[in-house]
């Protein structure tokens, strides 16, 4: 039986096609050839259009020949071919069948020519036109008669009829002492070239882009927190990283500002509010303020009578005592600024709402906002167990007691779907920091497995971090879409090592918007409430503790499509101990 490339006949086939194919396979004459069921041939030329030969042949030590079936009933009336169906639907043809042959046949015999690196251009290819349901044609000087086969020939052995074919046209056109394909090398390379085995898989780059742009969806779960803002003026939303509190927060500041509220929209940390401004610039709303919490106090203590008196206190108190400026002076000038400028909110949104709930910062929304926390119209947004890393050790329950000590009445949402992590980075982010609980809900989307590589040494650390930075932009990941996070400063972090790459270190910072060229880095702390589409983690060398874990957490709930770990040997105990208390809490 012969090779068939395909092995089967599409069910769309035409029929007269399946019984050539069946025949083939059928046949112990056609053993050791090589039979290509519709192979296609692409433009040859501005004047050739893209083609298909029914079936291509290779017959060791004789050939290659093409052959053209046309089914059905022949005729040809004034010089235009015609065939018919069997439902008597009469078509026209463009061109004759053996002119059609023809031509497939001498623009796959030169490309064969052009592109196998084998001595087989001396290779004989001839044609045939099949008529499997009437008798050939009458002869003309458009074709030989060994260029038919027709239905009183289909009723012998078809590789004999093949044979004496290609036998015929080698006499006539004087190839009958050149034998073809002798080797069975020839016959493989020519394989290779016609219809090659072959699998790819889809890239990384292709795949990490895909699931991120599947995550960048408004889930049902978020739609109906908007609609129930509306009708609520106080909201307290809860959810952990990744659930869409930040995404959820833009579009109120949308609604609220075309409502035409003058909006506030803060947040604590100066990086992610540098991003928040530039992604709300766009929208050209009014009346809003946008950013950093601080560096919004600072420019209304700027533009009062108190800025000079503000300056010189904190020059005073700068120096090793920078938390009586956040704590004391910027508070207490900025209260004093929004007294004597009468400047009031009419509506408040708090994104990573944990870092803000603080006496010192809600004494100022308290006479900022119109109507106070009590009666004013706000909606504070945050993860309230698992990311609250700048309150002093007051968590959960702890912080909103401080928080209704300025208000008692407000609407309660949660956020459970993660629609940020794919499902291996949300797992992996829930086992490795160490949750009695999973804090969200999973999606589907099952992305790229987690990388985890350990280390001894730090020189085999910044082999291993400039490994994987190697990997992902050999595989085309631009590097503006890669984030090195880490517990250290970047000078005594193993990315300062780097010096292949050109690395951006944004942790102090509000330009969070790299060059395509540009990698970015950033402490753990800064890089609270961003995210990226790569993420690597470096300088982990513990994970032991609440602070480390919620470091890990946070660092960890950043990456949206892929994420690599570069710990310390030291901590794979550690990891056992953690995954196996989440995963006896999970049970």
């Amino acid at each position: 039986m012969a090779n068939l490339i395909p092995d089967s006949v599409p069910n769309d086939a035409p029929d007269s096609e399946k019984r050539i194919f069946n025949y083939l396979k059928s046949d112990p004459g056609t053993e050791g050839w090589t039979v290509f069921h519709s192979l296609g041939l692409s433009q040859r030329g501005v004047k050739k259009p893209y083609g298909e030969i029914d079936f291509v042949i290779v017959v060791p030590m004789q050939g290659v020949i093409c052959l053209e079936i046309k089914g059905g009933g022949v005729s040809c009336k004034n010089g235009q071919w015609l065939t018919t169906d069997r439902n008597q639907i009469t078509h026209k043809l463009k061109k004759s069948p053996f002119i059609q042959a023809r031509e497939g046949m001498l623009a796959l015999r030169d490309a064969v020519n052009e592109n196998v690196d084998r001595n087989i251009n001396q290779c004989f290819f001839c044609t045939a036109v099949v008529f499997p349901d009437v008798e050939s044609p009458p002869v003309t000087p458009e074709f030989e008669r060994d260029e038919v086969i027709d239905v009183s020939e289909l009723g012998k052995q078809i590789s004999a009829i093949i044979e004496s074919k290609i036998k015929s046209q080698r006499k006539r056109l004087g190839w009958i002492k050149n034998p073809s394909l002798t080797e069975p090398s020839d016959i493989k390379a020519l394989t290779k070239y016609l219809r090659p085995d072959f699998e790819l898989k889809a890239l990384r780059t292709a795949r990490i882009r895909r699931d991120k742009e599947d995550l960048v969806t408004l889930t049902r779960e978020q739609v109906q927190f908007l609609e129930g803002c509306i009708d609520n003026p106080r909201c307290l939303v809860k959810g952990a990283a990744g659930t869409g509190k930040t995404l959820m927060a833009i579009e109120a500041l949308k609604m609220k500002s075309q409502e035409g509220l003058k909006t506030g929209f803060f947040c604590y940390n100066k990086v992610l509010g540098g991003w928040l401004q530039r992604e709300i610039s766009s929208l050209e709303l009014k009346d809003i303020y946008v950013g950093g919490i601080y560096e919004n106090l600072v420019e209304l203590i700027r533009n009062s009578s108190f800025y000079s008196e503000y300056n010189s206190e904190r020059q005073k108190t700068a120096d090793g005592k920078p938390e009586i400026v956040f704590r004391k002076l910027i508070p207490h000038y900025a209260m004093e600024a929004i007294m004597e400028t009468g400047e009031e909110l009419d509506y408040l949104i708090l994104d990573e709402g944990q870092d803000l709930i603080r006496p010192e910062i809600l004494d100022v929304f308290d006479i900022w906002l119109r109507g106070g926390l009590q009666k004013g119209n706000w909606i504070i947004l945050g993860d309230f167990h698992n990311q609250a890393i700048y309150s002093e050790g007051l968590k959960g329950s702890a912080l909103i007691v401080t928080l209704e000590n300025y208000t008692s009445h407000y609407s309660n949402f949660k956020l459970s779907l993660n629609c940020r992590n794919t499902k291996n980075i949300a797992e992996a982010t829930a086992l490795f920091s160490g949750f009695e609980n999973i804090p969200y809900r999973i999606n589907q989307i099952e992305g790229e497995p987690v990388n985890r590589s350990f280390w001894n040494r730090k020189d085999d650390l910044e082999a291993k971090l400039l490994d994987q930075i190697r990997k992902l932009l050999g595989e085309g990941i631009m590097p503006s879409e890669i984030s090195i996070l880490s517990p250290r400063k970047f000078s005594d972090s193993s990315a300062s090592k780097i010096s292949e790459f050109a690395i951006n270190d944004i942790s102090n910072s509000s330009d969070v918007i790299p060059k395509d060229n540009e990698i970015i880095f950033s402490t753990i702390h800064s890089f609270k409430g961003l995210e990226s589409p790569i993420v690597i983690i470096t300088d982990i060398e513990s994970i032991s503790g609440n602070y480390n874990s919620s470091l890990l957490y946070i660092a960890m709930s950043r990456a949206s499509a892929y994420l690599s770990m570069l710990m310390n040997e030291n901590v794979r105990e550690e990891l056992k101990a953690v995954m196996s208390k989440a995963i006896e809490g999970y049970d």
